[in-house]
């Protein structure tokens, strides 16, 4: 531990109030002279350049090496002496536990929590932290010491009514808590104990269990056993159980009512480092995956922000379990040389991620605690490379949310879910995802059948997502995006790569056979990379279709137009803003997007195959190269005719033709010569 010495102003004065200059100065242990019982002394905060005592004054300013310096003691307590150039006394105090400066600087979050009263401990005290690169260690930063911290340390607190000591229930009224939240008891009472966290599990809108781990609270284990309520209890929420923020003292209260340190930041930033996160070892991913909860959940009780994952140079982040951003307006968002992605895994890039475990990556899901969806906040520049995941993300029941991740997959893993399902466990048709502010995935899947993104719904619960959204796909059998039961969609970038060896696309629209309702409408690709199936559902014997619009695609210049199966309905628009439309028994085309969708309205509701509205008059051209014939349209009359090569219009084996009432029969005229005769049919 060390201490900056300074008089209670900038300089050391003499006794006439003028700056002290080649004065001498002694520091020693309190409550003993310091000339009789000098402690070490030195010139910088990590206490690794010794000061010789006593120490000269240079106008006032401690002398190193005759420029003005700092001097720093590693304890929070000393005796002082000072005396002018004639050994005059000046200044003297023998317990000098007020810390003349009021700053301490201390090496390690170890020496900042061991801080009492008892070793100069004082209210607004101000304490330096000096970063740290050890693994496991905390980052460093500046904290002001208070008598109480409690109010800021503690969301709120809620009272226990009664408990179920069979269930290990326990009624609390209104609670407002979550599944992971952290709380510590008023008292030892139920089975608690007073200074120990407890991670709910929310049961409904007025119950909770508590358990002993947030994985524990998670998955439904590690469960507290309850005794009988004998006085009063109550359960305070706290906003930094993982004290990056809101450091306590060793032994005192965890709401901060005992005194605790807050650190010095800016609003609306909560780094991860604060927290304990090692990167690039191994062996770390159970700590890391606690440090990022518990920074999410300091950026939330902040009213939202940024949870800050530092760029690793040319090492990855391993974490044992899913990142669970389930708060409301927190972006998890990764930084580094540049925030871009690299599919490759290059880790100088950006901040890369390691999942060690077979379980999604990354949630942004809203708590189902029969509350509204949670909004904002998401995943952003972040690259997660080949480790366990099954998954890279899912998302349900949110809104306004930011999605900008990089993934690598292998065979049976899937990119990122967009679920809005309804279901027992579920917010809702009300709670759909809704709003992108940003949408934008890369995935690398390069063996199996994976998908990179898929968007899930049900019956009447449905994404309904409206722009800002990009994917980017290199699949091998699966798809770039994958359209189940989806309505309402609106995608800006669509494009894909197979990967070499497979046979993947760049999407499959379809519904399920699950029940009425669910099936896939309202899809529109702007930006389409060519390829594709589309199918319909087939509901209680009836095909519902499936319907999507493709937009900025000229298939006539290679790119691979869709597969249509049964009951799919696709609007093609192309780069020239031509568009026709196409099931797997109808098509309509037009000239424009205006005539392409007059044509289907010609065609809807009836057993046409093929339908052309065009009001230039060139509707139909049939070549093979060297030859070219067009129906047309012209002045209300319909012409065929040859507009290139020199082939002849031909019927061949036709014996007549009926045009009307008459008959145009083939045959000898009265001179016996070959041409036609125009005879009228019997009625």
């Amino acid at each position: 531990m060390s201490n900056e010495v300074t008089s209670p102003f900038t300089v050391f004065y003499d006794r006439s109030g003028q700056p002290l200059d080649a004065g001498y100065v002694y520091i020693g242990t309190a409550g003993i002279n310091p000339e009789v019982s000098p402690i070490s002394v030195y010139w910088d905060t990590a206490l690794t350049t010794p000061a010789a005592q006593p120490i000269r004054t240079l106008a006032g300013y401690p002398s190193q090496n005759g420029s003005p310096g700092s001097i720093f003691i590693g304890q929070a307590t000393y005796s002082i002496v000072i005396r002018d150039r004639n050994g005059a006394l000046v200044y003297s105090n023998l317990n000098a536990s007020e810390n003349i400066s009021n700053v301490v600087y201390l090496q390690t979050y170890a020496e900042l929590t061991a801080l009492t009263t008892a070793t100069g401990l004082v209210d607004d005290m101000v304490v330096e932290v000096a970063a740290r690169t050890t693994a496991g260690d905390f980052a460093g930063g500046t904290f002001q010491y208070k008598a109480d911290i409690s109010a800021r340390a503690v969301v709120s607190t809620k009272t226990v009514s009664s408990v179920n000591t069979g269930t290990d229930v326990l009624t609390v009224t209104a609670h407002g808590f979550d599944t992971e939240d952290v709380v510590i008891a008023s008292a030892a009472d139920a089975g608690l104990s007073i200074n120990t966290l407890y991670f709910v599990r929310w049961i409904s809108a007025n119950t909770i269990t508590l358990h002993t781990s947030l994985l524990g609270a998670r998955a439904n284990t590690g469960l507290v056993n309850i005794t009988a309520l004998v006085g009063s209890l109550s359960l305070k929420h706290l906003a930094d159980p993982g004290q990056g923020v809101y450091v306590i003292p060793t032994g005192a209260a965890l709401d901060g009512s005992g005194g605790g340190f807050e650190r010095r930041r800016n609003r609306g930033h909560i780094y991860a480092a604060w927290y304990g996160l090692t990167l690039g070892a191994s062996g770390t991913a159970a700590a890391n995956h606690l440090a990022f909860e518990y920074a999410m959940m300091m950026c939330e009780a902040d009213g939202g922000g940024i949870v800050d994952v530092f760029g690793t140079g040319t090492s990855h982040i391993e974490f044992s379990s899913t990142i669970n951003n389930r708060h409301d307006f927190v972006l998890f968002r990764g930084a580094g040389a540049s925030d871009v992605h690299d599919v490759a895994g290059s880790t100088s890039l950006g901040t890369t991620l390691k999942c060690t475990a077979a379980v999604t990556a990354f949630d942004h899901v809203s708590p189902y605690t029969g509350g509204p969806r949670k909004s904002g906040g998401g995943f952003e520049y972040l690259t997660l490379i080949a480790g366990s995941h099954t998954r890279a993300l899912k998302l349900d029941s949110r809104r306004g949310t930011t999605i900008d991740i990089t993934f690598v997959g292998t065979a049976g893993t899937e990119g990122v879910l967009v679920d809005s399902g309804v279901s027992f466990t579920d917010l809702g048709e009300n709670a759909d995802s809704q709003r992108f502010r940003k949408f934008r995935v890369i995935g690398l899947i390069t063996t199996g059948s994976a998908d990179v993104v898929v968007f899930d719904g049900s019956s009447n619960a449905n994404t309904s997502i409206t722009g800002n959204i990009q994917i980017q796909g290199t699949v091998y059998d699966g798809y770039s995006l994958r359209l189940r039961n989806a309505d309402h969609l609106t995608v800006d970038r669509l494009v894909t790569n197979i990967y070499p060896g497979g046979s993947g696309s760049s999407f499959y629209c379809h519904g399920t056979n699950a029940g009425a309702g669910t099936y896939t409408s309202g899809i529109e690709i702007l930006d389409w990379g060519g390829g594709g199936y589309v199918e319909g559902t087939e509901v209680a014997g009836t095909t519902v279709p499936a319907r999507i619009t493709l937009r900025g695609q000229d298939i006539g210049n290679g790119s691979p137009a869709p597969t249509i199966g049964t009951g799919a309905e696709v609007t093609y628009y192309d780069d020239y803003g031509r568009g026709y439309f196409q099931t797997s028994l109808q098509s309509s085309f037009g000239n424009t997007i205006a005539e392409a969708n007059s044509a289907r309205a010609l065609q809807r509701g009836s057993t046409q195959s093929i339908t052309v509205f065009n009001s230039s008059e060139n509707h139909i051209v049939l070549s093979d190269g060297t030859n070219t014939w067009t129906f047309r349209i012209a002045g209300g009359n319909l012409n065929f005719s040859r507009t290139l090569g020199s082939g002849q219009f031909n019927l061949p084996s036709i014996a007549f033709l009926l045009i009307g009432g008459a008959q145009l029969s083939y045959g000898a005229n009265d001179s016996g010569g070959v041409g036609f005769k125009l005879l009228r049919v019997p009625n």
